[in-house]
């Protein structure tokens, strides 16, 4: 599908601008289980490279990854302007307690409600 896509893109440029202006915002969530293709693509539509008139925001948490965490570092790279989710509305203390400890990517701080 990826190629297909890379394919069109690439045969009729004007779609990234279309597709841009249709969509001023574009929201991904579950960042962390997007693979490499589809990433690049995106990317590539809706970021590309600084240039877009849609705005990105990536939404996901690395320690959730389906993939291992090669795959996540390999596509989640950070911007000049993050802004970070530190707190979670599903854990306990206890779970928090727990997963502060085994966590791949340690948090500033887990908060619990």
């Amino acid at each position: 599908m990826d190629f297909s896509a890379n394919v069109y893109l690439s045969k009729t440029p004007v779609i990234k601008s279309i597709l841009q202006k249709r969509f001023k915002n574009v929201f991904v969530d579950e960042m962390q289980d997007m693979d490499t293709h589809q990433y690049n693509l995106i990317e590539s539509i809706f970021y590309d490279e600084g240039n877009s008139i849609s705005k990105i925001q990536r939404i996901g948490d690395k320690n959730q990854a389906i993939y291992n965490s090669v795959k996540v570092n390999e596509i989640w790279q950070s911007r000049s302007q993050v802004l970070r989710l530190n707190g979670s509305q599903r854990l306990s203390k206890p779970i928090v307690e727990v997963v502060k400890k085994i966590a791949l990517y340690k948090v500033m701080k887990l908060l619990h409600y």
